[in-house]
């Protein structure tokens, strides 16, 4: 009795990681997957939920090491992007908790935090100017005031 319901619980997961996979939800997938694995082990769900979850892996590992050569390429913002997306998409992989690690690393560069003050000094910038083109001038200077007490040291301070 034990191992019939064993085998309904892992064929309906496996049945709906198969749907989770199809629709590209991967980390229902995998959640899916590493639960059939470790229940089902030698049996040919759990052999099949293995290698199906090898697969997916492989292709998350892709995923990162794209990423990483974007970063050796010197495109960090780009690398950033990919690593963040790699982790949103492949959630439950190793592939997806490196690229977590690799993504905190990324984000602790000075070089890094400073593009992040540049990029949000230029959009209060232009979001000031904005203000100012449609009359909204204590909101032009409320921004105005703030770029320049928070960014002093940037162009868009003296602009501000």
């Amino acid at each position: 009795m034990t191992a019939v319901a064993t085998a309904d619980w892992a064929a309906r997961d496996f049945n709906e990681a198969s749907k989770a996979l199809a629709a590209s939800d991967y980390p229902r997938a995998v959640t899916l997957l590493k639960g059939i694995t470790k229940d089902a082990g030698d049996k040919p769900v759990g052999v099949k939920a293995k290698q199906i979850l090898g697969d997916v892996e492989k292709v998350a590992a892709g995923k990162l090491a794209q990423a990483k050569q974007l970063e050796q390429r010197g495109q960090t913002q780009e690398a950033m992007d990919a690593l963040a997306e790699a982790v949103r998409t492949y959630a439950g992989t190793r592939a997806a908790s490196d690229a977590a690690l690799a993504l905190a690393g990324l984000n602790d560069r000075p070089e890094v935090l400073q593009q992040r003050r540049l990029r949000v000094a230029r959009d209060m910038l232009a979001v000031a100017r904005d203000d100012f083109r449609t009359g909204r001038l204590y909101d032009c200077m409320q921004k105005c005031e703030q770029i320049a007490a928070a960014y002093s040291e940037l162009p868009e301070a003296k602009d501000a």
